[in-house]
């Protein structure tokens, strides 16, 4: 028969062995739920992409935010706010000015704009760079006179796309 001490240190090692075990589970689910956001991101990234080449904006802008709250580290998936800017920023209707929903869609892509050149402007793949400035311009666009109509906000970006390219001479005339 076993003595009190060894009975409870068999029930402590077993309590800590469940406790290994749960961690261990927990590990592999959020692992498995990672790599199955990633999968469920580029699918819909994928479909995101035929319905903005379609021109089916809505359809495209609610894909491409699935997506990006899916994986929204996944650098594979960051030129999918570029495009759910330009989604917005297609839904967005100037002769709807004042709107609040109208509105809303423009601030969407802005926000948007901003956040694919953050993650794209200097990544070392080509194509994403390449998507990373042109967020910048779509960006100073829709601060300009016909959306947004706020210079003051597109000067820090025409800046900054200064920096990243200093020899493209129309982001000097942009600044003037």
């Amino acid at each position: 028969m076993p003595r009190n001490g060894h009975k409870g240190d068999a029930m402590r090692l077993l309590s800590e062995a469940s406790s290994v075990t749960v961690i261990a589970w927990l590990v592999v689910a959020t692992a498995a739920c990672s790599g199955l956001g990633q999968l469920k991101a580029r699918k819909n990234l994928k479909e995101a992409n035929q319905a903005h080449a379609q021109q089916d904006y809505k359809k495209a802008a609610d894909l491409y935010e699935a997506s990006v709250h899916a994986a929204p580290d996944d650098p594979n998936i960051a030129t999918a706010y570029f495009y759910l800017g330009n989604s917005y920023d297609n839904l967005y209707k100037p002769s709807r000015k004042g709107e609040a929903a109208n509105d809303d869609l423009l601030n969407k892509a802005v926000q948007n704009y901003q956040t694919a050149a953050e993650k794209l402007a200097k990544s070392e793949n080509a194509e994403f760079k390449k998507i990373g400035k042109l967020s910048l311009e779509y960006l100073v666009a829709a601060y300009g006179s016909e959306k947004l109509n706020d210079p003051a906000k597109a000067e820090p970006v025409v800046q900054r796309m200064i920096t990243l390219d200093p020899g493209d001479t129309g982001n000097y005339f942009a600044l003037a």
